[in-house]
């Protein structure tokens, strides 16, 4: 078998798998929720508004805040002053409770209100 045998083999072979698989994959059944159309086709999602991903400005002092806090205000005081006292953290201790997130315990009343006093 000449040179020529072998590289006319190999170029045929190619040539006709590359044919085959062109025909094969023109004839494949294709998909219907995978289209084109169907993708075009779906809802819209819109996206998150921009002002919901700006944060909110934080008062890191211990002050007494100068207007009334709201719940989320006196939550993140809550966990920010939570290892010691200071009236910013008793505005939002106060908060809590005229809300009701925070039931207060009737045995340790006597002992906040000295703290506070």
């Amino acid at each position: 078998m000449s040179i020529w045998n072998v590289l006319h083999s190999i170029a045929l072979t190619v040539i006709l798998s590359s044919i085959a698989a062109t025909v094969l994959g023109c004839a494949w059944p294709t998909d219907p929720s995978r289209s084109l159309e169907r993708l075009h086709q779906r809802p819209h999602r819109p996206h998150r508004p921009i002002i919901g991903a700006i944060p909110k400005p934080i008062a890191w002092t211990c002050e007494l805040p100068g207007v009334p806090l709201d719940l989320d205000d006196a939550h993140s005081a809550m966990r920010r002053h939570r290892t010691h006292d200071c009236p910013r953290r008793r505005a939002a201790y106060a908060t809590l409770v005229a809300h009701g997130c925070l039931v207060p315990d009737s045995s340790r009343r006597a002992y906040r209100q000295k703290a506070w006093s």
